[in-house]
């Protein structure tokens, strides 16, 4: 299939779960954050946090992710209970950094992989509602199929744009977006390395925040 430069008008997560046939996997989540960063629903902002380890308590510089309350009704419900199990039931507060994550992830597993498996299922859920997947959330409609084979070539043309050196379709204003979708797929490291000689100024934020997750 060629290449796909249009972004799906999809959720994410319902697309990562029509590609992996009804198993959402973790990059969904983390795509998710950056796309409501992306779209202004969450402020991204530097921090540092103290890290301890067995050589004793370090400063690490990280990224938070802080909650804009005031636009809540504009997130989507699958957000809406994403961002409630991270920062509600997980963090106690509306701002939360890519450390702290990981760090909460370890020190309350069950309270996350149950939330977490929920969240899924509410994915799974609308990716059925929405024709994507049949009844049952484990195998694709015409729809589905049609959906994953644009994601591929999505996955394809981000993967190979740094090549694409005559490519002059897409503006560096518009690279939040595909940065987003560099997430879901598991591209975030190499997409950054590609991107940040051009796009650095444009997104700053938002592509060190994928390059911390990346990592």
């Amino acid at each position: 299939m060629p290449y796909q430069r249009e972004i799906p008008q999809v959720h994410t997560a319902v697309a990562d779960a029509v590609m992996r046939a009804g198993e959402p996997g973790e990059t969904a989540t983390t795509a998710a954050l950056l796309d409501l960063a992306q779209h202004g629903l969450l402020t991204l902002r530097p921090c540092t946090r103290v890290v301890t380890s067995i050589f004793g308590a370090t400063e690490r510089d990280s990224y938070e992710f802080v909650v804009d309350s005031t636009r809540w009704k504009e997130f989507d419900p699958l957000d809406q209970e994403l961002v409630s199990l991270l920062f509600t039931t997980m963090k106690h507060s509306a701002a939360m950094s890519l450390l702290d994550l990981r760090v909460l992830l370890r020190s309350r597993e069950s309270t996350y992989a149950r939330g977490i498996a929920a969240w899924r299922a509410a994915v799974v859920a609308r990716a059925v509602a929405d024709g994507l997947l049949e009844p049952t959330g484990r195998s694709r409609t015409a729809a589905g199929e049609e959906l994953h084979g644009r994601c591929e070539a999505l996955r394809d043309y981000i993967r190979d744009f740094g090549r694409l050196e005559d490519d002059r379709l897409m503006s560096l204003e518009l690279w939040g977006p595909y940065l987003v979708w560099a997430a879901l797929f598991g591209l975030a490291d190499e997409t950054v390395a590609t991107m940040r000689p051009k796009a650095m100024g444009y997104c700053d934020d938002l592509m060190l925040a994928a390059e911390t997750i990346a990592r």
